[in-house]
């Protein structure tokens, strides 16, 4: 599917109107106050934005070494994905 537009991650910005105006008065802010909308984000685009990937892959390398399928520090390759699939490991780490 289609989530990273040229490997651009752009969220959607919503006026905040009344809270921008009370945020605006407390904080001292600049008019037109704007929401970033990362919430939004496709799960790729939201791992991406928040600089999540580190995370989602050694989660995967855990879920790998866990079950044998993978030795500490060994490279993840693609024997090591399809073993994964055949033994059923495949869905833990979608």
């Amino acid at each position: 599917g289609k989530c990273l537009a040229g490997g651009v991650v752009t969220s959607p910005l919503t006026p905040l109107g009344f809270m921008g105006a009370q945020l605006r008065a407390g904080f001292n802010m600049q008019p037109n106050t704007f929401l970033k909308r990362d919430d939004l984000l496709p799960i790729c685009g939201s791992v991406k934005a928040r600089g999540g990937v580190f995370e989602v892959l050694k989660f995967g390398v855990a879920v790998l070494e866990r079950e044998g399928l993978l030795k500490p520090g060994e490279e993840i390759d693609v024997e090591v994905l399809r073993a994964a699939r055949r033994e059923g490991v495949w869905e833990q780490l979608k």
